[in-house]
């Protein structure tokens, strides 16, 4: 297959225009996935190019502007936008030529044709005499084919019963073909360079979905399809591109469910391609067939997600989403006044991202400062448990989450109804009774109503569990991150200074439990950040409090296993950096040896379940490493030291350091010895070090 640049394609006045316009920023929104690069050109008028790929190479390129050279200055443009170092490669389709003498003959029938209708009869006759005698070639049999349909197709006559005939054909060449991939191409090929009337393609595509279904062609067909998509994409504002873009849409759906690929592969297609309304409320619906309501709902809010205004996914939203009216009276008392009204203005501001109707209750996915997963279970509409993944939440408090739910499945419609049944005049004579009460009369009717009421004594158990301090602290610091979330700089400033001043009060009064539950909902709030030197300012500021922190607490032990907890807290695996040091080297290595080696054996085995093969391996170096300073600063023997590393041999971070363990101890050639066992340029330079630092040794001594 031949290899070419793309700048190759191109005539030097072409490529030059299209520097020109790639120089003046008229390329804008380049896309790119496995399958194509496409983007928009301003030249007096927008232009859509698209740059279909294979296997990383290109294929063929289009452009929307109709220009009659084959590739215009606007694709070079897009080129030279997306690939300016012009790296990428181009392959020609492989050419199947229809032999000379055939091509000849046709050459003949077109020339000596006196009409249309004559032309085709003459076409079809020959055809029919020739074909039968190259069917051993299936290439040139289908070349053969293909060059007669494509000649009849532009014909504007009635051909409809011989186009019929031909596509019979093409079915019988490809299914006794042993070499169907080839084929696949020539299909491709067809696509490419032919620009068919939609009639016309619908008899290729039936052959083409009909006859190449085996395993091992899927991913080449699937491609062809995305190309498909991509080319009508282009000519979606008009009627014809808006059909032939439909139909490969479908196509393509089609073919991820009957391959049975997952709900997700289907999304990301969906996703990729989402100018056809109609296409997710064909799949929510064979969701639901399926009795799958969730499913469905996430297709319907992608679907909204691009096309807000589409009656049909408005109307299957209506029917899929869960159906409730709860009493707000019935579960209002358990949030505060603030937690409520926070609660509201996110059901308000349409916070609820996805909101499903499960056997339990409701499941939702709530938007904050990141997506929170709440669930509320029910029984006969009555609130039995609620559950939220977010900080305050994991504190035992109920959070605005839960409420902006709870809100979204009642009967009301603005804060003022709610106030309006939460200060009703019996509620607000009931208050000033209870306050007028004898606090022993009181004490007795909570002790009757508690005893036989479980519900009532684990919220009473969760009431008296969390200390009055913690809770204001933790409320202000929670107030704190909403009310700025909407801007981190602010939010990093204000947070630091809390910090400070709350934490140097806490820890001078040695409350070490509030301390340590201030600083676990600060630092899983600020993991959730990109990393930034303010964030890292912070971190650093939280290092420096968890060294003073754990000199308060009323055992190392348990300062040891409060400081190990905060790893739950940290969703990125970089900033545990903050409390590796404070672990590793804060306490006594003898005293806590098996602490810490539990620790380090635990995360290296957990090392192995990030998906990123980088992480991975830069979380087992680092582990691996932790794991020898420890034997050597515990004092282990050599024979313990050799046993680790021959285990972790595959670690370079570990093998490294032993032989900084070596150098320090004047052994040379022990350090050598273990270079000369590995290969690598981080092994060479380190043994240039070794022998620069034993020479050095040498002149010293």
């Amino acid at each position: 297959m031949d290899k070419i640049r793309w700048n190759q394609l191109f005539t030097p006045r072409t490529l030059k225009r299209g520097y020109e316009l790639y120089q003046s920023g008229a390329v804008e929104d380049i896309q790119h996935n496995e399958y194509a690069i496409k983007g928009s050109i301003f030249d007096d008028d927008d232009y859509y190019s698209i740059v279909y790929l294979r296997d990383g190479m290109i294929e063929d390129m289009d452009c929307s502007c109709e220009n009659e050279d084959e590739y215009c200055e606007h694709i070079a443009a897009l080129l030279y936008a997306y690939d300016p170092k012009q790296t990428y490669q181009f392959h020609y389709f492989q050419e199947v030529y229809t032999d000379e003498k055939y091509k000849s003959v046709i050459r003949d029938i077109i020339t000596e044709s006196r009409s249309y209708k004559q032309m085709i009869n003459k076409l079809i006759s020959y055809k029919r005499s020739i074909l039968p005698t190259i069917t051993e070639d299936s290439l040139g049999s289908l070349n053969l084919v293909f060059e007669t349909f494509y000649l009849i197709s532009s014909i504007p006559e009635e051909k409809d019963d011989f186009l019929e005939e031909l596509k019979n054909d093409l079915k019988i060449i490809v299914s006794y073909s042993h070499n169907k991939k080839t084929l696949l191409d020539v299909f491709e090929r067809e696509y490419h360079f032919h620009k068919y009337e939609k009639e016309d393609e619908e008899y290729l595509t039936e052959v083409f979905l009909e006859c190449f279904n085996e395993t091992e062609l899927y991913e080449d067909k699937f491609r062809i399809v995305n190309h498909m998509i991509l080319g009508s994409d282009a000519l979606k504002d008009n009627w014809v591109g808006r059909m032939q873009y439909s139909r490969w849409i479908s196509i393509g759906l089609k073919m991820l469910q009957e391959a049975h690929q997952s709900h997700q592969d289907i999304l990301h297609f969906l996703d990729t391609h989402h100018n056809y309304p109609p296409v997710f409320t064909g799949y929510a619906k064979i969701c639901l067939e399926n009795r799958n309501s969730n499913k469905a709902l996430e297709v319907v809010e992608l679907g909204l997600k691009y096309h807000q205004e589409d009656e049909d996914l408005l109307k299957l939203k209506e029917e899929i989403s869960p159906c409730l009216n709860l009493n707000i009276m019935d579960w209002a008392d358990q949030f505060t006044d603030v937690i409520l009204k926070r609660g509201y203005d996110y059901f308000y501001k349409k916070k609820i991202k996805k909101l499903y109707q499960e056997p339990y209750g409701i499941a939702a996915v709530v938007e904050g400062s990141e997506d929170y997963h709440v669930t509320i279970d029910l029984k006969d509409e009555q609130v039995t448990g609620m559950y939220c993944d977010c900080p305050y939440a994991n504190k035992g408090h109920h959070c605005k989450h839960m409420a902006a739910v709870l809100l979204a499945c009642s009967d009301c419609e603005n804060y003022d109804d709610i106030k309006e049944k939460l200060d009703i005049k019996f509620i607000k004579e009931l208050k000033e009774r209870i306050h007028t009460l004898p606090r022993d009369q009181l004490e007795q009717l909570l002790f009757n109503e508690m005893r036989f009421n479980e519900s009532l004594q684990q919220r009473f158990n969760d009431l008296i569990e969390t200390t009055t301090i913690q809770d204001k602290y933790l409320d202000y610091l929670v107030e704190l991150i909403d009310d700025n979330e909407d801007h981190i700089p602010t939010l990093l400033k204000k947070l630091k200074k809390y910090l400070r001043i709350s934490l140097s009060k806490l820890i001078s009064k040695r409350d070490y439990k509030t301390a340590h539950a201030l600083i676990a909902c600060a630092f899983c709030k600020v993991t959730y950040l990109d990393p930034k030197k303010e964030v890292y300012e912070i971190l650093t500021d939280i290092h420096e409090y968890l060294r003073q922190l754990i000199k308060i607490y009323p055992s190392s032990e348990e300062a040891f296993n409060a400081v190990k907890e905060l790893y739950s807290d940290c969703c990125l695996p970089f900033y545990e950096g903050v409390i590796d040091p404070v672990l590793l080297n804060d306490f006594d290595s003898k005293q806590f040896y098996d602490l810490k080696f539990n620790l380090i054996h635990q995360k290296i085995l957990y090392s192995s379940l990030y998906d990123d093969r980088e992480l991975q391996k830069v979380i087992y170096e680092r582990w691996t490493k932790y794991g020898l300073d420890l034997l050597i600063e515990s004092g282990k023997e050599e024979s313990v030291i050799l046993d680790y590393l021959s285990q972790y041999a595959d670690s370079e971070a570990v093998q490294v350091n032993y032989v900084d363990y070596y150098v320090r101890k004047g052994h040379y050639q022990k350090a050598l010895d273990i270079l000369d066992e590995h290969t690598g340029d981080a092994y060479e330079v380190k043994k240039q070090e070794v022998i620069e630092a034993m020479n050095h040794h040498k002149e010293v001594s």
